[in-house]
């Protein structure tokens, strides 16, 4: 359901309802998703570590291979529909496959996010072996500064969700076997935005309340999360949150001839007409891009740091 809550989230600011539309937003709350997805990375990234025998200096080119074929193959096809549906130029085009450039696709900051995300995961549990450790979080604030376009506040308010997301594996899995830790976490998690609006704090809130949710998850077991539509969604979830956004700008000379004006009824309808080619579409890259990137690049990710007793666990999100 995240990733159709941060699909949904974008049409909020369609209505002239404020009412209607922060109630839109909390349902489907895009902040609440993008927070869980920061939790889930840093935990699934940090087992994935935990499971090698390498040292940190010899995975970490593995590591960082895996990264940019999880993430960068997809990126670069969802910016090709944006290049022509826009249009962009070259310039615009080349930095929104890089993540350089957001400005085609709001949500491409997330991403720039992810990437730091993914190298503070690594330098804290290299920090545990090696000085490398040490150099790398030294450097961590220079680069991050530097990086694209986004703003600096989001790393102080979005790096704690990795923290606590690596921190994860490490707490007694009896603490998150609480059904009453579970809903508040999540109601906490949901809610938080329909009364603190969008400050600094709230990002914190809901970065705990996203752990919460994360820990009891990794102990607490549900059917419908096992369920065919949900792994189908799970499996295609990154690649239609960063496609959406060509459905909608193919969506919007319809949804504007025959819905004019701001309204809620304009909200859902574009949330409605944008769902199945984004979902088919999403299904598409997944096959025939995603799957074989991340294949390819466990493959090299292999071939570079040679044979490891163990294998690391690649995320199926992020």
């Amino acid at each position: 359901m995240a990733p159709l809550s941060m699909r949904a989230s974008d049409f909020a600011s369609e209505t002239g309802n404020d009412i209607a539309a922060r109630l839109w937003h909390t349902v489907f709350n895009a902040d609440a998703a993008v927070m869980l997805f920061f939790v889930l990375s840093g935990y699934v990234l940090t087992a994935g570590l935990n499971a090698t025998s390498r040292r940190p200096l010899q995975e970490l080119p593995a590591y960082s291979i895996r990264r940019l074929f999880r993430i960068y193959p997809v990126a670069i096809v969802a910016a090709i529909p944006l290049a022509i549906l826009y249009p962009l130029d070259w310039q615009t085009t080349v930095g929104t496959m890089l993540l350089t450039d957001t400005s085609a696709n709001g949500v491409l900051w997330t991403l720039q996010i992810e990437l730091l995300g993914s190298a503070l995961v690594f330098a804290l549990w290299a920090v545990r072996r090696r000085m490398l450790g040490l150099v790398l979080l030294v450097l961590f604030p220079l680069v991050a500064r530097e990086f694209a376009g986004t703003p600096y506040v989001y790393y102080f308010a979005c790096m704690p969700a990795f923290l606590l997301g690596a921190l994860l594996p490490h707490v007694p899995r009896v603490f998150w076997s609480s059904r009453f830790l579970l809903l508040a976490s999540l109601l906490t998690l949901i809610g938080a935005d329909l009364f603190m609006a969008k400050m600094l704090h709230w990002r914190y809130l809901a970065t705990f309340a996203a752990v919460g949710v994360v820990g009891c998850l990794t102990v607490q077991s549900f059917r419908v999360l096992d369920s065919r539509p949900v792994q189908f969604l799970g499996r295609i979830c990154f690649p239609m949150y960063v496609l959406h956004m060509a459905s909608v700008l193919a969506a919007q000379p319809f949804i504007n001839q025959y819905l004019p004006g701001a309204s809620m009824l304009r909200t859902v309808a574009f949330a409605t007409v944008t769902g199945v080619p984004t979902i088919l579409a999403a299904a598409l890259v997944h096959r025939w891009i995603e799957a074989p990137a991340i294949s390819a690049g466990s493959k090299l990710a292999k071939r570079i740091a040679g044979v490891s007793t163990k294998t690391a666990v690649e995320p199926a999100i992020s």
